[in-house]
């Protein structure tokens, strides 16, 4: 999991160890200027100890998680770059 710390310019990256219930998950995939694909997903978990929030980096699914992907026309672009940010084209 990873927060963006803007006065650094980079993100903080923290590893979030066993059982976590996801209570809410949402992003985008987009393209960047490369043309490879960038998923930019931010999570709620919770478990009986924390709640945490961020950027997710790398998650295994025990069980199931029911996830819905929605396709718009035309395509997201992560193209405008702003310090280590590459921002959306919308």
């Amino acid at each position: 999991m990873a927060v963006f710390d803007p006065e650094m310019g980079e993100y903080i990256v923290r590893e979030v160890m066993g059982f976590h219930e996801m209570a809410s998950m949402m992003g985008n995939i987009s393209r960047k200027t490369d043309g490879t694909i960038s998923l930019h997903i931010h999570v709620i978990l919770g478990s009986e100890e924390e709640i945490v929030a961020g950027h997710l980096v790398e998650a295994w699914i025990r069980g199931t998680a029911e996830l819905f992907i929605l396709e718009f026309d035309g395509e997201l672009r992560r193209t405008l770059k702003k310090g280590e940010l590459t921002l959306l084209n919308v």
